[in-house]
């Protein structure tokens, strides 16, 4: 599996109209990709990028939904939920939140070994995997953590472990650009 920032442009492109804003008690249950959620919606030109106060204010949503232990910032883990969530969304074709025995069987893939690495994941064998048992797994698979990894890296411009809405700002303006350059 390959997970990139870069994936964001084209969700960028895809998302040059605004959505129409939406009160939700919490908005990664109703929008699992936030940071997509937060681009549209705060892109109020419609260019497809974000510029500073539109960059600030989306990279706010996104702190505010994904910091889960309040701290202000994101956390590595916090950064590697994202996108183990969005992964798992993927196979969740009902939108349950849980991945069934039927969700596993309806997977297409090449790999022989993907229904048995799903199937691996249930670990109370209750036919459904919950997030927490996807990411008990997921996240000791060391191609995503580097992957993770390496996102994270380029967002944290001090490399203090943190991302800030600073930091988070700087790289959804640089997102902008680099669907800009793709065109």
């Amino acid at each position: 599996m390959k997970y990139s920032l870069s994936t964001l442009s084209t969700a960028i492109a895809l998302l040059a109209t605004p959505l129409s804003t939406v009160i939700a008690a919490n908005l990664e249950q109703t929008h699992p990709d936030i940071i997509a959620y937060a681009i549209a919606t705060h892109d109020s030109n419609s260019d497809g990028k974000l510029q500073g106060d539109e960059a600030q204010k989306a990279a706010e949503v996104i702190i505010q939904e994904l910091d889960k232990d309040n701290s202000g910032q994101l956390s590595f883990t916090e950064f590697q939920r994202y996108f183990l969530r969005k992964d798992m969304i993927e196979v969740d074709s009902n939108g349950d939140g849980v991945i069934s025995r039927s969700e596993i069987s309806n997977i297409e893939s090449d790999d022989e070994g993907t229904v048995g690495e799903y199937t691996r994941m249930d670990a109370n064998n209750d036919g459904e995997i919950t997030f927490d048992e996807y990411f008990l797994v997921e996240a000791m698979d060391e191609e995503f953590i580097e992957q993770v990894e390496q996102q994270y890296e380029l967002v944290d411009a001090n490399e203090d472990g943190n991302l800030s809405s600073i930091e988070v700002s700087n790289a959804l303006q640089q997102l902008g650009e680099q669907a800009e350059d793709e065109e």
